[in-house]
C-alpha cells in the first residue's frame, strides 16, 4: 500500500468542511451552464437568478447525500485511492 500524501482528516475536520461547503452553496451559490441541471435543482427547491446562479439550502444537499450508496464510494476508494472527484459521479 502506498503512503498517503497528506494526513487523513479527523471526523471534526470533515464535518467543518462539510458545514462550510453547505454555507457556500447557500450564501454564494454556484453558477451552472447546463439548463437541465438548473431545472432539476429548481425543482428540488433551489433559488436561481437570471444568470443561472444556483443557491442550495442544506436540506436538499443532505437529502441527496443520504441517498447515495456508501458502498459505491468504498469501491472507488479501494480501486483508486487517490481518484479524481468526478470519479465519484
Amino acid at each position: 500500500m502506498e503512503k498517503m500524501p497528506f494526513p487523513r482528516l479527523t471526523e471534526d475536520q470533515c464535518r467543518r468542511i462539510h458545514e462550510a461547503s453547505l454555507e457556500i452553496l447557500d450564501r454564494v451559490g454556484v453558477r451552472l451552464d447546463l439548463p437541465e441541471a438548473v431545472d432539476l435543482l429548481k425543482k428540488a427547491g433551489a433559488k436561481v437568478d437570471q444568470e443561472n446562479l444556483v443557491h442550495l439550502s442544506s436540506q436538499p444537499v443532505e437529502n441527496a447525500l443520504a441517498s447515495v450508496s456508501t458502498c459505491r464510494f468504498r469501491e472507488i476508494r479501494k480501486s483508486q485511492p487517490y481518484g479524481k472527484i468526478n470519479d465519484l459521479c
